[in-house]
């Protein structure tokens, strides 16, 4: 059976601002909005300045505000870079 989640990191300049697993990430892209589950097709896109929103394996929904960046998606990973 296919997993259910996927590795997440969202870094800025400064620091790390969460690594783990994610069941979904929601954001706000130059082409639209995004949304990225477990093992969605490999994807780099611009991101728009907007939240980031995610949701933890545990049910908790997150919530970052963003600037522009970079989404990339390969392997069951995503890195977002803000």
């Amino acid at each position: 059976m296919p997993s259910k989640s996927f590795k997440l990191e969202i870094l800025s300049l400064e620091k790390e601002l969460y690594s783990g697993e994610a069941v979904s990430l929601n954001i706000n892209a130059e082409d639209g909005e995004l949304t990225i589950l477990s093992g969605h097709a490999p994807i780099m896109a611009v991101i728009k300045k907007g939240p980031v929103k995610f949701k933890k394996i545990d049910g908790a929904e997150v919530k970052i505000d963003a600037g522009k960046g970079l989404l990339k998606m390969n392997n069951n990973q995503a890195s977002v870079l803000i």
